[in-house]
């Protein structure tokens, strides 16, 4: 499953990338689903909605206030990227998340995920924008 990213929030990069800082931020992007469990070697374990098992992530590379990249590992495996530019006064996110799940070989539950993935995203891009409002 493969998500794009570029939306252009109205608010600076700054603010976008406290949500990106670390994985145990995540959940204040999208709302909290459980808490944050460190498990050693920089990977965090991130709750998720439902009866998903926790999503496992580490950063693997942070440039303050521009990019932040991570890997994902368990039934959860990939990658994503966010890359962060002030545009007018605010900031465009471009960037994409890679996932592939463990065992899974069903088109119809491929979709279904990937759709709650998507969904997961849209949620915290609109959390940033009602943010901005008030």
């Amino acid at each position: 499953m493969h998500i794009d990213f570029d939306e252009v929030l109205p608010v600076p990069p700054a603010a976008v990338f406290d949500y990106f800082r670390s994985p145990t931020e995540w959940p204040r992007l999208y709302g909290a689903f459980g808490e944050v469990r460190d498990l050693g070697h920089g990977w965090i374990a991130v709750p998720l909605a439902g009866d998903y098992p926790d999503l496992e992530a580490r950063l693997t590379s942070l440039e303050l206030d521009r990019h932040a990249a991570w890997d994902l590992r368990g039934t959860f495996a990939g990658r994503g990227r966010v890359d962060l530019a002030p545009e007018g006064d605010g900031t465009r996110v471009t960037g994409f998340e890679e996932v592939v799940v463990a065992g899974l070989d069903d088109p119809a539950a491929d979709d279904r995920i990937r759709k709650g993935f998507a969904a997961i995203w849209k949620s915290g891009w609109d959390r940033l924008r009602d943010e901005a409002e008030r």
